[in-house]
């Protein structure tokens, strides 16, 4: 599970413009208008540093020497819609790859690199950087997206309505959609999968509600109130799988961390009035 900031209204020279933690929360990689540094959690030290100039997305690869950077445009070589893939040992880009619009996201595990467009998401085999699928989805400005850090399960989430808060769950390992989910009113805000892929969480744009939707049938939802005032979600996050019971955070422009404790019996739910069929809730969609 990733977390991700937005940019940051910092003006400085040395402006933090985003930042996510790795796959297992154990090193925090931080993107600023001079590059990136990578700090461990342990230690609260940074562990690797890189001055390429500015840099808009950095995702690491677990603890491994592999991350991808996307550039904030001040320069041609970091345009925001090329992705380089790093190797931080060697001190050598591996790849770069382009895009046709400017890059909103990217999520990685061990066997899939995602790359998330306005209106589309690629799905790469990350050991050759080979296209396995591209996913035509709505407008999706915010890049809003999750996908599952185990490699075996490789789910992967994203919007599919951009005047309603429903969620399609792509499976990226064998190409096919699991299920599509009414989860809210409003457009989605956010979403965070469990590392295994078998809990969901959404926010919407009104970010009164927190949903956790077991997958894969998408028949079983837990709801949170994270307030009675309208809130910009900025990111969701479920805590280690070790936890018990499972934890789930929330931060939001208020500039307030919500965390819920995932208990008791999740109440079961039908298909609401959305124009879908109650087939694709549950996941027989084949895409």
């Amino acid at each position: 599970a990733t977390t991700t900031m937005p940019p940051s209204k910092d003006d400085g020279s040395h402006g933090i413009l985003a930042c996510s933690f790795n796959q297992d929360f154990s090193c925090l990689a931080v993107a600023t208008k001079l590059g990136f540094k990578i700090y461990s959690c342990d230690t609260g030290t940074c562990c690797y540093e890189d001055r390429m100039g500015a840099v808009r997305i950095v995702e690491m690869l677990f603890c491994t020497s592999l991350l991808v950077v996307v550039g904030a445009g001040e320069q041609p070589e970091l345009s925001p819609r090329r992705l380089k893939v790093l190797n931080t040992s060697s001190h050598t880009c591996i790849a770069d790859l382009t895009f046709v619009s400017s890059i909103l996201a990217v999520r990685l595990n061990r066997a899939r690199l995602v790359v998330v467009e306005e209106k589309r998401a690629v799905v790469h085999e990350l050991g050759t950087l080979c296209i396995q699928r591209t996913i035509d989805t709505v407008a999706n400005p915010r890049g809003v997206c999750a996908l599952s850090s185990d490699a075996d399960s490789s789910l992967l989430a994203v919007p599919s309505s951009a005047s309603a808060g429903t969620v399609v769950v792509h499976d990226c390992i064998n190409l096919h959609v699991v299920c599509e989910i009414a989860a809210h009113n409003s457009p989605l805000a956010a979403v965070s999968l469990t590392p295994d892929g078998s809990m969901l969480a959404t926010a919407s744009e009104k970010g009164t509600v927190i949903r956790v939707h077991c997958l894969p049938q998408a028949s079983k939802v837990y709801s949170f109130r994270r307030g009675t005032l309208s809130a910009s979600i900025r990111s969701l996050a479920f805590g280690p799988p070790s936890s018990r019971p499972p934890l789930l955070a929330a931060s939001s422009e208020k500039g307030t961390v919500h965390v819920f404790r995932i208990e008791g019996a999740p109440k079961d739910v039908t298909p609401r009035a959305s124009g879908i069929s109650p087939m694709r809730i549950i996941g027989g969609l084949l895409g």
